[in-house]
This record gives structure tokens, sequence and C-alpha cells, in this order.
């Protein structure tokens, strides 16, 4: 390992433990649980507090706390079934500013109520999405977000009509699949949007609809939107009115319905760039995570580390998530390519880190010298 790598290890190992105070850890269900119930341990733990949730069927719950939620569980394991008369299966409203609301499964599912499965409303601080399958059929949304400051969804499924739904909200879905069961896949409303490696799809409807809002898409090629079914008439991939588009569509799979154009947009305009591709992987106790950042065309770049921002910063099409007040670590710094520039780091054992958020964000530059960003990746130790 070069000793610029030893040191960016070593000084994230020092970075996290720095960061997290020792957080309350509680189990819900399994033997010897401090709760039997999951939605009796949200009302009752502390805020920031870590909830290990074992296998089994729980009702939902509404909170506005903030919380790190594991889901132990994958697939027939355990689910989250909306409370009786319930609208979602889970609701986080009116979450303040400051530490983040975190909810990590491994796969596991959950249920709709009357109106949908997860609805997140008025957070002031970041709420984070990661490993989740969220089903709701008959006509009922998978996701619905409402004034919300910073959304981040990683390897989730989200199927429903539709499957996303976004008014005034800053969104991004990381390695994700959004299926309409029925209507438009996604629907964004005066937001801003990051797609990174994202499967969207329509049934006889657009992948994605978007209003008034900044839309950017990055892909490596591995990316399809797509309409399905059996329309009639000619329908576009995707149909966005008064949006700057940033992505390149050349790298992206657009797949419109009866001869429609790929994007059907009107009042807005198109920047035809190649966003930098940057993912993660998990990040748990005593493990390497890492990160790559890909770019189809060979550029310079560099990735950095530090908190997640409590709300982005605008920077031209894009948002800045890094907070750059407490001095982020150069993570990465070189050419960036199809193969990628890679970032690694060890996880410390302490149990002090665990519950902590790390954000990571590249950048790249045109041979202009223009800037381009990328998403957001993050390492949620848990």
């Amino acid at each position: 390992m070069p000793q610029s790598s030893r040191r960016f290890v070593s000084a994230v190992a020092l970075f996290a433990t720095a960061l997290a105070a020792q957080r309350p850890v509680f189990t819900v269900g399994g033997a010897s649980p401090n709760y039997v119930d999951l939605a009796a341990a949200v009302a009752a733990v502390p805020s920031g507090s870590v909830l290990i949730v074992r296998p089994g069927t729980y009702p939902g719950f509404t909170t506005g706390k903030p919380l790190r939620i594991v889901l132990e569980w994958s697939g027939p394991a355990g689910s989250i079934q909306a409370p009786p008369g319930a609208t979602y299966a889970i609701t986080v409203n009116g979450l303040p500013p400051g530490d983040e609301f975190v909810l990590v499964g491994r796969g596991a599912t959950i249920g709709a109520g009357s109106l949908g499965g997860v609805r997140i409303v008025n957070a002031g601080a970041p709420v984070l999405l990661e490993g989740l399958n969220v089903v709701a059929t008959g006509g009922r949304s998978a996701v619905d977000i409402q004034y919300a400051g910073s959304v981040h969804a990683r390897h989730c499924v989200f199927a429903g009509a539709p499957g996303l739904q976004a008014d005034w909200a800053c969104l991004t879905l990381s390695e994700c699949i959004v299926v309409a069961t029925a209507g438009v896949g996604a629907v964004v409303n005066r937001s801003m949007l990051d797609v990174v490696r994202t499967f969207l799809s329509g049934s006889a409807q657009p992948a994605l609809r978007c209003f008034d809002s900044s839309v950017r898409i990055a892909s490596d090629g591995s990316t399809t939107i797509a309409v399905t079914g059996a329309p009639t008439l000619p329908v576009p991939a995707i149909d966005a009115l008064l949006c700057p588009l940033q992505f390149d569509a050349a790298r992206i799979g657009l797949l419109p319905a009866n001869g429609a154009p790929g994007v059907a947009a009107s009042g807005g305009y198109l920047l035809a760039d190649d966003v930098p591709t940057l993912t993660s992987s998990p990040a748990l106790l005593a493990s390497t995570a890492t990160a790559r950042m890909k770019s189809n065309t060979q550029r310079p770049g560099m990735v950095v580390l530090g908190n997640l921002l409590g709300a982005p910063l605008p920077f031209q099409v894009g948002n800045v998530f890094v907070d750059t007040v407490t001095t982020p670590l150069v993570a990465a710094l070189g050419l960036c390519d199809a193969a990628g520039l890679p970032v690694q780091a060890t996880i410390p054992p302490d149990p002090a880190v665990l519950g902590t958020v790390l954000c990571l964000q590249g950048v790249v530059w045109q041979p202009s010298g223009v800037p381009v960003l990328s998403a957001p990746a993050l390492w949620i130790v848990l």
C-alpha cells in the first residue's frame, strides 16, 4: 500500500472515532431483548440511539427522533407492516436539524398502509435509507417525500404507484431500483435529484416525470430508464418540464415506447456532461470500507471525505454534501477513468463509532477546467 494510502486509512480511523460519541444500543425481538415491540422501542429510547431489530414481523412506527435502526434480516425472515388503520408503515415526521435518521436493512421488506410504505415529511436533518425493499400495491406509493432537506437511498427497491414521489426535497438514489406497479415510476416536483446507477421504470408511463426540478444522472453504462407495459401512444422515458438536466445520454439506456424520444423536455435545458459515478460499500465495525469513482472519459479527479451536511449547498446544477467547515480529508487524488479512482479505509473496531455517518463526494475537471461534482456516497457504520 502506498504511504499516502496508509496515512489515509489511519486518518479515517481517527476521524471516525473523533466524530462519534458512544451511542446507547438497544435490541428489539429475539432472545433477551430490551424491547419486544419496535414501535414501543422507537417511542421509548433517547434520541441518537441505535436499535438492533432481530428477525420477526413488526408493526411500523411514526417518529421525529434521530435514530439508527438496523433491520437484521432479509427476505421472508421478517418484515415491517403498517399498524391497523395507518396510512404508511413508517413515517418520519418533523425531524429537527442536527443528527440523522438512519434506517438500514439487509433486504428487509416494508409493506404499505392505506396510502403507501414510507413517508418522510418536514425533515430538517438527513434521512438515510439503505438495503430496504418497500413494496406497495393497489395504487399506493412506495416512498413519499415532502419538504425534506436531504434524503439518501442506497441499495433499495421501491415498487409502487408511483415507486417514488418527492416534493420540495433534495434526494439521492444510489444503486436503487424504482419500479411502477402502475403509471409513472418516479415523480419529482420542485426538488433536486441525483441518480447513480439506478434502474427506473414506468408502466405505460414515463419512468421519471419531473417538474421545476434539477436532475442529474450518473451512469457507467449500467443504468436503464425504461417504459414497460403496453402503451398505445408514444411515451418518453423521461418527461421534464422546466428542469435543468445533467447527464450523458450515450451512457444511459433510455427506452421510450412507440417511437417517443428518450427525453421529452420543455422549458428547461440539458447539460450533456459525463457525471462521475461514485459508489461505496457498506461500512461495518472492524471491516474495510471501499468506494470508487468512475468517469467514462479520463479526467483529473478527487474524492474527499467528511461530515454529511444537514442541508446541501447548491453548486451549479449539483450540490455540495460534504461539510467543508470541519476540514474534510482528501481520500483519493489522480486520474479518474472507467476503471475508477479507488478509496479504501479501515473502520476501527471501537464500538464508539457505531452509528457514525461519513460522507464521500468526488469531483472531476473537464478539459476546459470546469468542475463536475459526483453525487454523495455514504459509509454508515452499522
